[in-house]
């Protein structure tokens, strides 16, 4: 993991010119706290802390912090679209970014509210969708109809009747809470590049 091999690079720097922590923290200007949360790869250090340990170490080591958000950012990437595990499952949604979340929860101390955000979104999403058709309408039954219905209503002379009157409208919601869900995901995936904020809505505060 590259946030740790900037921790070891700093540690094996300190260590190379026989600096205590102690020492390190006086010749940086960083309080010693913040060297020893470094050292121990707990969080992630700003770039004024790295460019101070930079010059008392006289070794350039911010090519590594930089390495060490984009690899975040990338990581964290791949937690928002493993949402899209929904389509195979709806529960899926919210229980396979919560698994990597839990797994990696160190690498992703700084985004803990966004995902939080996002796995409210997939419950409520969830609640929404088990709810529509007036409680429990079996899953597998309306992933093998819901294209046939959609293509049915289409080429019928009267949709709306169709919709209104034969019982089956509840799958037009459906399709319609499935292409906002990816729309959503997608959206927020692709915001943690354009520095935009991330939000996941509507949703529940379940997990907080």
């Amino acid at each position: 993991m590259i946030h740790h091999m900037l921790s070891q690079k700093i540690k094996e720097l300190r260590t190379q010119k026989n600096l205590s922590q102690e020492k390190l923290s006086e010749l940086s200007g960083i309080s010693l706290r913040t060297l020893q949360r470094i050292e121990k790869n707990e969080g992630t250090p700003t770039a004024d802390s790295i460019s101070k340990l930079s010059l008392a170490l006289q070794q350039n080591i911010t090519g590594l912090l930089e390495k060490d958000v984009e690899y975040k950012k990338q990581q964290l990437k791949i937690l928002f679209l493993s949402a899209l595990s929904f389509l195979i499952f709806p529960l899926l949604g919210a229980i396979v970014p919560s698994i990597i979340w839990v797994w990696k929860k160190e690498l992703f101390s700084e985004s803990g509210d966004s995902i939080k955000s996002l796995i409210n979104f997939q419950i409520t999403w969830n609640i929404v969708f088990f709810l529509t058709p007036f409680f429990i309408i079996p899953t597998i039954y309306f992933l093998l109809n819901m294209i046939l219905t959609l293509i049915y209503t289409i080429l019928s002379y009267n949709p709306i009747y169709y919709f209104t009157n034969s019982g089956d409208g509840h799958y037009f919601v459906w399709a319609i809470l499935y292409i906002f869900n990816v729309y959503v995901i997608i959206k927020n995936t692709w915001f943690i590049d354009q520095k935009c904020n991330i939000t996941f809505s509507p949703k529940f505060q379940i997990i907080k």
